[in-house]
């Protein structure tokens, strides 16, 4: 499991350094930091995607560190959605919806109470159109 974690660390900072354009997110740079986390979570989760859906033994590692944040951050022992910051919940719903993959066993408690949510809000927002923005 330690080493799912290390790998599943290099990994993210590898698949930014490949899949982000740092310039483009600069010039979408919002002012309210609420809004930023946001933006920044949901370029996250598709950076993650990009990586499991192109290489198997990314997924591994990748739910590694998503399930140690979640421990971290007691995800087990959430009951309302506002328990869960919105950029996490983002990433994590977006990164499921994009893979098609079912979320890791402590974050599938925030799909449920914030997938609706966030379904709502974006509306016909299509998350596979997420895989060609880089």
């Amino acid at each position: 499991e330690k080493r799912a974690l290390i790998r599943g660390c290099a990994d993210t900072y590898a698949l930014k350094l490949a899949h982000h354009n740092q310039i483009k997110h600069r010039n979408n740079r919002q002012s309210d930091m609420r809004t930023q986390a946001a933006l920044d979570a949901l370029e996250q989760a598709r950076c993650d995607s990009l990586g499991i859906l192109a290489m198997d033994g990314v997924s591994e590692n990748l739910d590694a560190v998503l399930e140690a944040k979640a421990l971290r951050r007691g995800f087990d022992d959430i009951r309302e959605r506002e328990d869960v910051p919105l950029a996490d919940a983002l990433h994590i719903v977006a990164r499921s919806k994009i893979t098609g993959r079912i979320s890791t066993p402590r974050t599938q408690k925030i799909v449920k109470l914030w997938q609706p949510w966030i379904e709502e809000q974006v509306g016909t927002l299509n998350f596979d159109q997420l895989k060609n923005h880089s």
